[in-house]
């Protein structure tokens, strides 16, 4: 391997990575941390191109990263050999700080299970201007509105305990669906 990183595209992580020759090479796999390198975790298992010795070009999105905990992820790739040696990359290192203004919207709903009152909050949003449905679990709708601030309280106390469906739209089109719990 001549060079392994990663970069954010939105709340992606992009992670690419060129190699000059892949002989005897048997597949990579992508690696990640979400706890400053304790442990990590194999998320991808690429096919080499092994054609000859020029050099190859890959890429890999781990979709929705920014959505995992940890402040920061770490990600390596492992070169297995069709014999079982086994070569790292260098450790490539993305902070969400480092996510530019180009980030998607967050979306969290909490608590989750809920005793009846739970929060919505949006973030890494200007100009908030979206609809909601609240249904129950067979579809039957309990509430819609509007949505225009980052912060929204809901209350289901006055709805039996089961699942309910929190569906956010933006401009008619579905951008976010939350499974809430209601427990008594």
């Amino acid at each position: 391997m001549t060079q392994f990183s990663g970069s954010w595209n939105n709340i992606d992580a992009l992670l690419t990575w060129k190699t000059t020759t892949e002989n005897g090479l048997d597949h990579f796999e992508l690696e990640r941390s979400e706890d400053a390198g304790e442990l990590f975790s194999k998320i991808a298992s690429i096919s080499p191109h092994n054609e000859g010795n020029a050099i190859h070009e890959y890429k890999h999105t781990d979709a929705g990263a920014y959505h995992l905990r940890a402040d920061f992820l770490l990600y390596r790739l492992k070169g297995v050999d069709k014999n079982g040696t086994v070569a790292y990359s260098d450790i490539a290192r993305l902070s969400k700080n480092d996510v530019t203004s180009k980030r998607r919207p967050v979306f969290i709903a909490y608590p989750n299970p809920t005793a009846g009152h739970f929060t919505l909050d949006i973030t890494n949003e200007e100009g908030i201007a979206y609809e909601y449905i609240l249904s129950s679990v067979d579809g039957k709708v309990i509430k819609r509105g509007a949505i225009q601030q980052s912060t929204t309280s809901f209350d289901l106390s006055n709805q039996a305990a089961g699942i309910y469906q929190l569906i956010l739209l933006k401009g008619g089109n579905p951008v976010q669906n939350f499974t809430i719990s209601l427990t008594y």
